[in-house]
This record gives structure tokens, sequence and C-alpha cells, in this order.
């Protein structure tokens, strides 16, 4: 391209054009001056990024570009933001074509225009014999990844599970299906005897492979209505933020069965480089994002991953842990812990907080009648006496990194929902989220080595929470610990 004897932009692809910051700097303000010149509206930038868009490719629709807040943050706010279009070439060529458009179709270049535009118009000119090619924009931006018919019937049927809630036909783990599929077992805290629901027993090591599993059951019905669509065979590729137990539970489930690799969010600040580098050795694309500075929504976990158009599976709206119970096997193998006429004490870590509401969901929709599952197998009035204790963390600075989060509204809506709750007599009064601290958790260490229990701080949450309070907890109750687990690779995939 230094070669001043030929066009240093003929043939180019979007992906051969280095988008520097300074280039990109050039494009944001010349972009935003040109617009405040000439009224340019945000709809109407979008329009011409279209016509350049249809031009590229005529089979891509409206999703595959940014969307409208995108494009306005990125045309009228001054201020460096982090959902812009910054690193997204392809949506960086279009937004220069649509500015060649807009530029050559008035006389702005003679009428003094300001050194942003002036530094602009000196980028088209670099550029003025720029063609967009027919380049990877549909694998990048239209949020799928394209298979034969062969590959997704495949897939389809390497996702074999049940159709029923039948115990005696369980569907998880995938390779050794079983109910329960961890176990509960005894150690000794002080003078009393507890019980562990031990979920580290899961294939990576944690609750979360359940979650996962219901996402892998998802992904079936997407191939299915991909396969009866017909070609391009398209699907979506799934976007999430995560603290890494999630992520890598299902990264192991879709990498197994040849379906999209996950695309991941995770803390800048909390989120260790040995995390990282274990998922993107999986094949999961990971973004390190600053999670404190604003709640993201969907489309703005989807934006940041460039995976516009693709599938949010995050679980954080507040109405998810009510509407899908992604835990329901776990909860009801920690109900049949339950003894006949004994209170039960239910302690767990709360982090997005789906498993404490989806114990809460299933206690209720079994005492109103709405259902009783096949899966509960002790008696109806054994659910009367059950208290459930969430133990969470509000330290910024917390060593227990897989429950903070400064944006947490599932969190919010269990605590809101615990009064009717507690009211309606499906919980115990006593239950509740309680907040630990890092000293806490340690304190609970040391009975979790001594008993082999593989754990990670985060995970012994609950622990922590009974040894804190357990001098309220009569000596005759029972009490059941579940320790979510740690990360763990496997020798195989499941």
């Amino acid at each position: 391209m230094n070669n001043e004897n030929s066009s240093p932009s003929e043939n180019l692809s979007s992906s051969e054009l280095h988008w520097s910051d300074e280039n990109y700097r050039i494009l944001r303000n010349g972009v935003q001056a040109v617009c405040l010149a000439l009224d340019v509206t945000t709809s109407s930038f979008l329009k011409e990024m279209r016509k350049i868009q249809l031009q590229t490719n005529p089979t891509l629709t409206k999703s595959n570009l940014p969307d409208q807040k995108t494009i306005q943050r990125f045309l009228f706010n001054k201020e460096s933001h982090p959902n812009t279009l910054f690193r997204k070439p392809e949506h960086l060529f279009l937004a220069l074509e649509a500015c060649r458009i807009i530029i050559d179709s008035t006389d702005i270049k003679n009428s003094a225009p300001d050194q942003d535009i002036l530094n602009l118009i000196g980028m088209l000119k670099r550029y003025s014999s720029f063609k967009l090619k027919k380049t990877s924009i549909t694998k990048i931006d239209n949020g799928k990844k394209f298979y034969s018919r062969e590959e997704l019937e495949k897939i389809r049927n390497a996702i074999v599970a049940p159709q029923t809630d039948d115990p005696d036909y369980p569907e998880f783990p995938p390779h050794s299906p079983r109910f329960p599929a961890t176990p509960t077992y005894p150690i000794d805290v002080g003078d009393r005897k507890i019980y562990i629901k031990d979920e580290s027993f899961n294939p990576t090591g944690s609750h979360k492979d359940r979650w996962a599993w219901e996402m892998l059951l998802q992904y079936k019905q997407i191939v299915a209505e991909a396969i009866a669509k017909g070609p391009p065979y398209g699907v979506q590729i799934s976007s999430m933020i995560s603290a890494g137990s999630a992520a890598l539970a299902a990264q192991m489930l879709f990498r197994a069965r040849g379906l999209p690799s996950l695309k991941v969010i995770m803390d800048q600040t909390r989120t260790s480089q040995s995390i990282v580098k274990l998922l993107e050795s999986l094949g999961a694309e990971v973004k390190l994002h600053d999670l404190d500075a604003r709640e993201l929504t969907k489309d703005d976990v989807l934006e940041i991953t460039d995976n516009i158009g693709g599938r949010e599976i995050t679980s954080r709206s507040s109405d998810a842990p009510y509407e899908s119970t992604f835990y329901d096997w776990l909860v009801y193998e920690i109900l049949n812990e339950v003894e006949p006429g004994t209170p039960t004490h239910i302690f767990l870590p709360v982090g997005s907080g789906d498993l404490f509401s989806n114990i809460a969901y299933i206690l209720r929709k079994e005492k109103n009648g709405e259902v009783h599952d096949p899966r509960l197998q002790i008696s109806m009035k054994d659910l009367d006496k059950i208290y459930v204790y969430g133990a969470t963390t509000e330290e910024e600075k917390t060593n227990m990194v897989k429950l903070y989060a400064k944006y947490r509204p599932s969190l919010e809506r269990i605590k809101d929902e615990l009064v009717s709750f507690k009211y309606d007599k499906i919980i115990g009064d006593k239950s509740g989220i309680f907040y630990i601290t890092d000293e806490d958790a340690k304190n609970a260490r040391q009975y979790a080595q001594h008993n082999n229990i593989r754990h990670e701080l985060s995970s012994l949450a609950g622990l922590a929470l009974f040894i804190k309070i357990q001098n309220d907890i009569p000596l005759k109750d029972k009490v059941i610990v579940v320790n979510t687990g740690w990360m763990h690779v496997p020798p195989f995939t499941s």
C-alpha cells in the first residue's frame, strides 16, 4: 500500500484496512461533524448504510446492521463509549461509504468545513477507489454459523433427551443419566451433622452443568427449525455474560456436538487470565469488559461480542428465574433429602439467584396444587417446614468472584418476592438472602478441606452462612448445604 503508482484501496476488502485507534477517531469525529453540519438523523444514516450493505450482499437483512441506539451513540455521543462500532471493521466500512454518499450529495466540501470534516474527506480521498467486496460479513455479523443439512441432522440426532420428567428415565448427566445426579453426604460441623449436596461431581464440576444442559436442549429445537426452514442452514451463535463456570459448561457441550462456539463477556477486573485462556483453548471467544460501568442489555451483549442477530443466553432477566426452571432436577434432588416431620434448612450460594428462585418457584407450584411432579418423592406435608437461606456478597473486591456483580436484577426480584413467599408460607419465615464476607468463606474452607470437598471460595458461601448462624438453628433440625462446585475440565466432552 506504500506504492505510489498503485491505487492503495482498489479491491481492498473490509478486513484489510487497518482500523487503528487513530483511523477510528478520524472517522467518528468526522462523521459526527458531518451529521451536525447537515442535520443528518440516525435513521437516515442507517438507510445509507443499508444501501451499501445491499450492494455488498443483497441476501443480508437489517438485523445484520448495528441497532439504532448503537448508531445514535456513534453519531452523537462525544464521549468514548464502549458500545459503538469500535473494532467492528465491516460496520466501520459501511459507515465510511455512507459518509461518502452524504458528502457527495452536498456542497459541504466547498463551504469551509471544520478540521474534523477535512480529515474525514482526506480519508475518503485515500480510499477513493475503494469498493466493498463480498467478504465475511455474513459469517461475522448476522449471528449465525452455517452448516450443510447433513451436518445439522447429525447435530440434532446427537442431542438426545427424554421428553418427560420421569425419575426412572433421567436426562442428566448426559453420559450416565441418573437420579439423583450428584451425591448428598453427611459431614460434622462442630457438634452437629449436616448434609452436603455436592455439585462438584458434575461433568465440568459445578451446578452450571445443569443450566448448560437446558441450553443444549434449546439448541435441539433451534436446529430442527433451521432444517425445516431450508437453505441456507444457519444456526444462531450464543453470547452471554459469565464469571466462568457457566461458560465452561456450555462451551463443552456445544463443542462436543459441533454447535457454534460460545461468545463470552467477562469482567475485565475480576477475571483471571487462566480462566480466559482455558475458555479460549476450548474454542470460546472471550471479550473482557467493564461490567461495573453500566447494566448491559441483551442487545449490548450481542453487540459487544460481535454477534448481532445471535442468541443471548445470560440468565439475568428479572423474570427468567421464575419462567425458566433450569435447575428443576436439582431442586427435586434437594427436596427429596427432607426428612418426614423434621424442619429442614437449605443453605446455598446466590450469584444470579436462579437456583434460589427455582426452589421457591417449585415449592409454590407443588404446595398450591399446580403440579405434583413424579420427581418429588416425599409427602406434601413435609414441604411445610422448609427454610431457604441464600448467601451472597456485596464486597466489590471479594474473592468470591462467582457471586458478585454490580447489576443483578434477578437478585433484586428475589428480594421483592421473598415477602410474599414467606407470607404465603411457601418457605419458612427465617428464609432470606444474607450477606457474608470473604473471611466467613475462608472459615468454611477448613471444613471443606478436612472433608475433601472439591470447591472454590464462591461455592462455600452456603456453608459459610450456616456456620455463621448455626446457633439459631435447633440441633434436631436437618441442614442441607449446597456446594455449587468448582471449574473442572473432564478428560472427555459430555
